[in-house]
């Protein structure tokens, strides 16, 4: 019941009908809905009654739930309506999944004055150990019920969150930066081994969700955080133990090989909505064909990389990598301490810097194509560092980074550009050879126009975004950002 005593005076409580219901709570794995303040459940049927969902937030709703209670996922094209109109814009190219189950007790509490006058509900939840209370107002009776709410101290609570927090899961996957925490003076060696461990572990967090194909964004992530983690042992790799290092380098950059084919299809997959735009509308069902192709190829990638993370190799990756992280502490030579990883930072972060300005300023109309992919490695290499690095920088870190995203995304679409140009025409010699026709490779040569133009104009704009980047080492602002200045 809700504590009647701490109500102000003349108040009292007209106790509710308890209800008694398991929740499934569904959202994204990185939790989508919840960081929006929406939450979505399903109520198994009873008897003859079917299962329900409801949807908390700003679009609340309630209806019937034609799917399993739990399901394994839903992804969002299955969604109906009026669910898919709530949430389906939250989600972008995510799955839901089971995220938690509870039997929830939920009582609604009436406030009333003298008069008998309901002024407020007080609505009470109960899973097990853990009770949130909520006031909610009635027209015309604001202020009494934020008073009620501050006699009861119930303030802003989610029974979700609080299920969470006691199960120890509070914190998002993958919300917490692979550098987060990380003590200036702690030897760089175990500084980067922190980082290392924490993006082998979202490799592992994301590893299940792959395999079972949830949704594209599993292996996108697993797959940035084998490059994170390639990219720290790079720039770090004067400051820790060469053959431990390497030898996990090795390893990460097959791992990252085996997600690239797999990867790739997935993006050109999810690109020809985009893509066929640029096609005249009586060519675009001539693409079918190649929509085909691509999802079988994409099939035989998901196969090989499946048979690659089962394999012995990524078994003994996996086991090995925390030997070979606390190995990476280099023998001293009697002249003193590990440097700190403070000291790696602004170090490392200053020869990643002169890397991207000294081939950016080499880069000319002529300048092939492979010069520009090298620098747009360089350029990534800098972005992670400074992440990685992010508590150990001064405040102008946040104009940095907006500058040189603004370089990688540039880079990204000529890069782009020139991958899926020979992507496509690889793609229209098997379409041919299987027999297509001339309009599924004509829709083809539209798509490529298009790309080829944005190519071009993308490697117009490099210069400009190389030259906002100089003007940071001319000025002295990048070491003053990396002296905390």
């Amino acid at each position: 019941m809700t504590d009647a005593g701490v109500l102000p005076a003349g108040l009292t409580v007209v106790p509710g009908r308890s209800t008694r219901a398991t929740r499934y709570w569904l959202d994204t794995f990185d939790r989508r809905l919840l960081a929006r303040g929406v939450e979505m459940w399903l109520l198994p049927g009873r008897g003859p009654s079917p299962a329900r969902v409801v949807v908390t937030g700003p679009q609340p709703l309630a209806g019937e739930w034609s799917g399993p209670v739990p399901p394994e996922v839903v992804r969002r094209d299955e969604l109906a309506e009026p669910v898919a109109g709530a949430i389906g814009g939250l989600l972008d190219i995510r799955a839901l999944l089971p995220l938690i189950s509870a039997p929830v007790v939920e009582r609604f509490d009436r406030v009333v004055d003298a008069e008998q006058k309901t002024l407020c509900r007080v609505r009470v939840q109960e899973a097990g150990p853990v009770r949130v209370v909520g006031v909610q107002a009635l027209r015309g009776y604001e202020d009494e019920a934020a008073g009620v709410a501050t006699a009861l101290g119930t303030g802003e609570q989610s029974l979700l969150y609080r299920l969470l927090e006691h199960e120890g899961r509070a914190e998002t996957p993958g919300s917490r930066p692979a550098g987060a925490g990380l003590d200036p003076k702690t030897p760089a060696p175990e500084g980067v081994a922190r980082i290392v461990g924490r993006l082998l572990a979202t490799v592992e967090e994301n590893l299940p969700g792959t395999l079972a194909r949830y949704d594209d964004e599993f292996l996108h992530d697993l797959r940035v955080a084998v490059r994170r983690a390639r990219s720290v042992l790079k720039i770090a790799r004067d400051f820790v133990a060469p053959a431990p290092a390497q030898t996990l380098g090795v390893e990460l950059k097959w791992l990252g090989d085996m997600t690239t084919p797999a990867r790739d299809l997935d993006v050109h997959i999810q690109d020809v909505p985009r893509m066929a735009r640029h096609v005249d509308a009586d060519l675009r069902a001539a693409l079918d064909p190649f929509v085909d192709l691509l999802v079988r190829n994409r099939d035989r990638a998901y196969e090989d990389l499946r048979a690659a993370v089962r394999s012995t190799r990524y078994r003994r990756l996996m086991e090995d990598a925390p030997g070979l992280l606390a190995d990476l502490a280099p023998p001293l030579d009697g002249e003193g301490a590990l440097v700190t990883t403070a000291e790696l930072a602004q170090s490392a972060l200053q020869k990643a810097f002169g890397r991207v300005v000294k081939r950016g300023r080499r880069l000319t109309p002529a300048s092939p194509d492979e010069d520009v992919h090298d620098l747009r490695k360089r350029a990534k290499e800098l972005r992670y560092g400074l992440e990685f690095f992010a508590e150990l920088m001064g405040p102008e870190r946040s104009q940095l980074v907006r500058d040189l995203k603004e370089l990688q995304d540039v880079l990204g679409t000529f890069n782009d550009s020139v991958v899926q140009l020979a992507f496509l025409r690889a793609c229209a010699e098997d379409l041919h050879a299987g027999g297509a026709s001339a309009r599924t490779l004509l829709a083809l040569g539209e798509i490529s126009a298009d790309i080829a133009r944005h190519g071009v104009r993308a490697r117009s704009e490099l210069g400009d975004r190389v030259d906002a980047l100089v003007r940071w080492g001319r000025s002295g602002r990048f070491t003053g950002l990396l002296t905390g200045g």
